[in-house]
């Protein structure tokens, strides 16, 4: 009985002790699949928003003339629900360049707005979760535009484990790049001959730009590929002008003249330096388009109207005595 009794309780032991294994065992084993999925949820959400945030500051800044947040001394223009800020005012271009687009404008907005999509990453099952500040870097190619992102990420396992992640990445596919490329060449014209910029449709090998009157004298320029003109999607890339105003010539001609053979060189000024086109009301006395008159009339004494017409559409005109001996 005694010797009975005793394997009785060492069986017991036994079957306890198996339990009390197993139990282990099963802990770690039920454990083990959180612990290799959390950390891959964390990296994959995480470069999700990296991608989602990138977008969603390539297209303000892109819609915005360069800017996501225009400086405070900038004037900006409302229009489609955006505040475009004028790239050209009076003479001056003020639209940031590449690098500036990408290290003051979207680094930030994506390092400001990635906690929010990122909601603290209450969706992954974690015991706990630490999170750095992020250092964002931002590079636009001519293809993409391209983020990298450095934020220890420390996740806390439910058996206490601690895991990091520290960098990320995530690229967009972009044209911003050449758009900003050709908005650039049609500023540098803008600058040069602000008379081309009332032209309606401007065509470049890539992109299509189109220009409106919003205002007397603010120009919003659009810009969009060949494909999303004819699908009638919004532009891709806009920026806004404000105009200088436009003076009007002046004629500075004697109130009489006497007009021989040779031709008379008629004299007018332009404040804003625009072409100016010359002409009269009177067959007799037709002028060349640098402004020369010559006469076509028989000897005796003519009221004639002259006009000149800068590119922009103000003009001035002059009655003169015409004296042909």
């Amino acid at each position: 009985m005694k010797r009975g009794q005793v394997n009785f309780f060492v069986a017991v032991g036994l079957l306890a002790l198996l339990i009390v294994a197993l139990a282990i065992v099963l802990n770690k084993w039920s454990a083990a699949p959180q612990q290799s999925q959390a950390l891959p949820l964390v990296r994959t959400l995480t470069e999700k928003c990296l991608e989602q945030t990138l977008q969603e500051g390539i297209h303000l800044a892109s819609m915005q003339g360069g800017y996501i947040t225009a400086p405070p001394q900038l004037a900006t223009v409302s229009f489609g629900g955006y505040a475009i800020p004028f790239a050209y005012a009076e003479g001056v271009v003020t639209m940031p360049s590449l690098e500036e687009i990408a290290t003051e404008q979207l680094a930030p907005y994506v390092a400001r707005t990635l906690d929010t999509c990122t909601d603290r990453y209450k969706a992954v099952s974690l015991r706990g979760i630490e999170i750095a500040p992020p250092k964002v870097t931002v590079t636009i190619t001519d293809i993409y535009v391209k983020a990298s992102l450095y934020q220890p990420i420390t996740a806390v396992m439910s058996t206490g484990e601690r895991q990091t992640l520290e960098t990320f990445t995530a690229q967009v596919r972009s044209p911003l790049s050449r758009m900003h490329a050709t908005a650039s060449s049609l500023l540098a014209v803008q600058q040069k001959e602000p008379s081309k910029i009332s032209i309606t449709a401007l065509s470049t090998s890539a992109f299509v730009a189109q220009t409106y009157h919003v205002m007397p004298q603010v120009l919003l320029t659009t810009l969009m590929d060949n494909a999303t003109l004819l699908a009638g999607k919004p532009p891709t890339f806009m920026y806004a002008s404000l105009l200088k105003k436009n003076m009007p010539p002046e004629l500075r001609l004697p109130g009489e003249f006497v007009l021989g053979n040779a031709p008379y060189a008629l004299h007018a000024v332009d404040a804003d330096n625009d072409k100016l086109l010359f002409g009269s009301d009177s067959e007799l006395f037709p002028v060349t388009p640098d402004g020369r008159v010559v006469a076509k009339a028989s000897p005796g004494r003519y009221l004639v109207t002259f006009f000149v017409m800068d590119s922009r559409g103000q003009a001035d005109r002059q009655v003169v005595e015409v004296v042909v001996p």
